[in-house]
């Protein structure tokens, strides 16, 4: 088995926003975690280095207009370590009758390489279960949702292989804000640990500043990290 140990916060490529319910109010979601936001957001770019960082473009209806997102990580082997570089750009297509996202078509290119994938929404403009077809094999996620709209688990498998499916399950703060993500392989085997802790906020009391701690538990072996998350966000 290949495990994978991201050298700062990776996120994937899904990354959409949802028309926003007044002038004051953006609704972003990002891993499928909801967040929202004060302010009439235009931008948000979040980096932890030049190597890994994501930037939403919205328009004045709340809509994200494209998303871009670069990460590094590092594949730990027996007898040697792997770096990758992967890039991701997305198109947004929105459902006519409510302004909500409807699919996303995205291209990612690892370390030179390209892969195409599109994600279908329900009406609510939540991810439903896919099938994504890649350069490789077939893939289905599955997604779960608490009461207010935010993604609780999501379970990745490969069609084809061997390979047990991976969940990743996520629990929230008051403010509906990520504090604890964890990752399993198999879906009962806990392999790692992320915590957020948000230290700094913007005049408009959105965070713009967190602390991530990592763990890993056996059979995935790296020391316990702290990276900080850095966001900068713009308004119309």
């Amino acid at each position: 088995m290949r495990y994978q140990t991201s050298i700062l916060l990776i996120i994937s490529l899904l990354v959409f926003t949802c028309k926003k319910t007044d002038s004051t109010k953006t609704k972003v979601n990002i891993n499928g975690k909801t967040e929202t936001l004060n302010g009439h957001v235009k931008e948000i770019y979040s980096y932890s280095s030049k190597y890994d960082f994501t930037r939403l473009t919205i328009d004045q209806e709340g809509r994200t207009l494209t998303s871009s997102v670069n990460t590094l990580s590092i594949a730990i082997l027996e007898n040697r370590t792997d770096t990758t570089i992967t890039k991701e750009n997305t198109t947004y297509t929105y459902n006519d009758k409510n302004g909500k996202v409807k699919s996303m078509i995205g291209e990612t290119i690892t370390n030179g390489s390209k892969e195409s994938s599109k994600l279908n929404f329900d009406t609510l403009g939540r991810p439903i279960d896919d099938k994504g077809d890649t350069i490789i094999t077939h893939n289905v996620n599955r997604y779960k949702y608490d009461k207010h709209g935010n993604l609780i688990e999501f379970i990745y498998a490969e069609w084809e292989t061997k390979l047990e499916p991976t969940a990743t399950r996520y629990k929230y703060d008051k403010q509906n804000r990520v504090i604890e993500e964890t990752e399993y392989e198999p879906v009962d085997l806990l392999l790692s640990k992320k915590t957020y802790e948000y230290t700094v906020v913007d005049s408009k009391k959105n965070w713009i500043k967190a602390i991530v701690r990592y763990k890993a538990y056996p059979p995935l072996h790296f020391d316990p990290r702290t990276d900080t998350i850095t966001r900068k966000i713009s308004y119309y």
